[in-house]
């Protein structure tokens, strides 16, 4: 097919669209895909073929723009297959953009909830483009194929996970208030191997007034999340001097816990520990300055002295 023909066959579809939903289909495919040749050196330079570049964008992908690229790549294929007059390309754009954000779960469950929420609606905004009518028919009504059960698969696991899935979780876990909160902290407590996220949803466990469950489960979940965060945090520490100070709020966290449930030996051990890696006068800065802890600091002074005075 020559050049001449080609643009027959545009001028033939383009005429039996609407004029909105011609100029978006084609801005897209356009913007997608000189986004795809823009996007190739940054993409090499991000799987270590050339040197790292200077940003970072979506943690989990580590650095460079892959997420985008892949995007840009299929909503290239996408937007293809709509403008050819085939609805398999809403699918496509539909199973490409929630494997790719799939993935930004390991950061933050807000921020894939967030990112993914973004997507879809700038999914939904382009199909609504399509039902916009020419001479009474829309180019949805058109396109040939029928993916609903694919379609309406993808966008109730979509939404179930963004709106459904955290307020289970946190139900599940011993709260009954704030459930979607304390599902996103749980989530990320699990999915990240980080030590803040760690001792953040130990933190939450054990100085929550929503907690619904017995105290000594309270008591032996909030402990062995504290552990984990240690453990996260002294390999961290290894690693980066500067994480440091998570090691002190894990501490400060932990310690006033077992003071809030009046494990008085367990805190003074945990007190040692902790003073091989920061000062008293770090430790008690971070409990002075931590609203959820500094209630406690009466109690963290009495066992300072009192361990003052048995040397």
């Amino acid at each position: 097919m020559n050049i001449r023909e080609h643009w027959s066959i545009i001028k033939e579809n383009s005429s039996r669209r609407n004029p909105i939903t011609n100029t978006l289909l084609y801005a897209i495919q356009i913007v997608s895909f000189i986004a795809l040749i823009a996007l190739i050196p940054v993409v090499i330079w991000s799987i270590g073929l050339l040197d790292e570049p200077e940003w970072t964008i979506l943690d989990v992908y580590g650095k460079g723009f892959i997420p985008a690229w892949l995007a840009a790549l299929f909503t290239y294929i996408g937007n293809y297959y709509i403008l050819q007059g085939n609805k398999k390309g809403l699918t496509v754009l539909l199973i490409a953009f929630f494997i790719i954000c799939l993935p930004v779960m390991y950061n933050e469950y807000i921020e894939f909830v967030a990112f993914i929420g973004c997507v879809y609606g700038g999914l939904l905004l382009y199909w609504l483009s399509l039902l916009l009518k020419k001479n009474g028919i829309s180019h949805w009504e058109q396109c040939i194929g029928n993916y609903k059960v694919v379609n309406y698969t993808i966008i109730s696991v979509v939404l179930f996970l963004v709106s459904l899935f955290p307020p289970l979780v946190g139900y599940a876990v011993g709260f009954n208030g704030d459930l979607y909160n304390k599902g996103c902290i749980c989530l990320d407590a699990h999915l990240n191997s980080s030590s803040y996220y760690k001792n953040r949803f130990g933190k939450t466990i054990a100085f929550s007034s929503l907690w619904r469950k017995e105290e000594w489960l309270r008591n032996s979940t909030a402990k062995r999340w504290f552990e984990a965060a240690l453990y996260a945090a002294k390999e961290e520490y290894h690693e980066d001097d500067y994480r440091i100070w998570r090691i002190r709020d894990i501490y400060a966290s932990y310690i006033c816990f077992l003071l809030k449930q009046g494990y008085l030996d367990e805190a003074k051990t945990k007190y040692h520990d902790a003073l091989e890696y920061i000062s008293e006068t770090d430790l008690r800065e971070e409990i002075e300055e931590d609203y959820s802890l500094n209630s406690y600091l009466d109690d963290f002074d009495r066992l300072t002295t009192d361990e003052k005075n048995t040397i």
